[in-house]
């Protein structure tokens, strides 16, 4: 999963590991081609950075790049991963996060280049499963989505049902392809319940607002200079962001307080 911060001890893998000689200097080199913008986060020249590559992401490569004698946090480069085909759009999400990031949502864009981007690096951790519960976290947490379904991208149309259907059949195509076991799961089942779903808000009169749809733990970032008690949090990976029904975005939020992605055991259920 692609962001630096998740990267954590609590995962039980290695944050990180010292970049390949060739790896740095294809990350410096383009450090340099946007060396004005980079140098607010670094510190200083580009050519000065040390450059680390993050393990443990499924989806990106990415490397932090900083200069440990400047007291900055220094940047993240993302190569996007060729295992998102299919799956996320990448020119949309790129267009998204333009947006969210000149909104403040999400973290500062530095630079973009062909098969990835450059962007700030957070001094943050992710939240753990049993963090989430606490209330000084739950009001924080619900502020932040707040701020996102309250935030209108420059394009926006409301979710339709063949949306909803077309994604399942979509990543049912790509998950077979892939090898995927889909025998004992029924797509059309599938897309009947989200219908249902969808004819259920409706009634409810539960707005369309630009959700998030992926808000588990390790997309909520804890500032370092912040604690559970008195918290400042930052929304990641926005990948899955579109707009949707504001249940929906609730509801998926509070399911995945039911699953704890540090978790030891081969379910992550306690």
């Amino acid at each position: 999963r692609p962001f630096s911060a998740r990267f954590t001890e609590h995962l039980g893998m290695p944050s990180v590991k010292k970049a390949s000689a060739e790896a740095a200097a294809r990350v410096l080199q383009i450090l340099e081609s946007c060396r004005p913008a980079c140098q607010v986060f670094l510190g200083g020249s580009p050519a000065a950075a040390e450059v680390e590559e993050l393990v443990g992401g499924m989806s990106n490569v990415i490397y932090r790049a900083k200069i440990p004698s400047s007291g900055k946090s220094g940047v993240i480069v993302r190569y996007f991963g060729s295992n998102l085909d299919g799956i996320v759009d990448i020119e949309a999400e790129r267009k998204c996060f333009r947006e969210l990031a000149g909104a403040g949502l999400a973290p500062a864009l530095v630079h973009e280049f062909h098969g990835g981007r450059v962007e700030e690096f957070l001094q943050a951790r992710p939240l753990r499963a049993e963090e989430l519960p606490e209330p000084s976290i739950e009001k924080c947490v619900v502020e932040q989505l707040a701020r996102l379904h309250h935030w209108t991208p420059s394009e926006m149309s409301h979710p339709l049902q063949e949306e909803f259907t077309g994604r399942i059949r979509q990543w049912t195509a790509v998950a077979a392809a892939r090898g995927a076991l889909l025998q004992q799961l029924s797509w059309d089942s599938a897309c009947a319940l989200a219908q249902r779903i969808a004819n259920k808000l409706q009634e409810l009169s539960s707005p369309v607002v630009f959700a998030h749809n992926d808000l588990q733990e390790e997309n909520i970032l804890l500032e370092d200079d912040s604690s559970c008690s008195n918290p400042k949090l930052r929304m990641i990976d926005f990948e899955y962001a579109a707009p949707n029904f504001r249940g929906i975005d609730l509801g998926n939020h509070i399911c995945e307080r039911m699953f704890s992605y540090g978790a030891t055991n081969d379910t992550g259920f306690s």
